[in-house]
């Protein structure tokens, strides 16, 4: 009997452990240290972002020395096509500023499958720029 009891409860435990680690999203590295100096483009990675209804980003800039000038923003597409990512057309930047430091925001990004983020050095920035970027998301 007692051994049913400490199954039935290491069952319990496994399960809301399962349950829990579900809801608690994930953490993507979009860019390390990306030279962003002006007129240069860098475009992440994609990542699948199914099921997902939270999202934030966490930006670092640095011009080191120098004046950032940059503008971040994110294109969607149903699949993983590179032709079909677009940027949502109510969207005109995620972040576009010449401030260095740490910044966290919230988005709220069009109901698809996938996102991938978009960053360029605009005429300001410095040559060296660079930026580092995470991407939450919590299912």
């Amino acid at each position: 009997m007692r051994k049913l009891i400490v199954l039935c409860m290491l069952m319990v435990l496994c399960v809301s452990g399962i349950a829990y680690a579900e809801g608690q999203g994930r953490v993507e590295t979009v860019f390390t240290n990306q030279g962003l100096a002006a007129y240069t483009t860098a475009t992440s990675a994609i990542y699948d972002v199914k099921g997902s209804s939270s999202y934030g980003v966490w930006l670092n800039v640095a011009a080191n020395g120098g004046t950032p000038d940059i503008n971040v923003s994110y294109q969607m597409s149903p699949d993983k096509t590179i032709a079909n990512f677009t940027t949502p057309t109510t969207v005109n930047a995620l972040y576009s500023d010449n401030v260095e430091g740490n910044v966290v925001m919230s988005f709220t990004p069009a109901n698809m499958r996938y996102i991938r983020f978009v960053a360029s050095g605009k005429q300001g920035s410095s040559t060296a720029t660079t930026i580092s970027m995470k991407l939450f998301t919590r299912e």
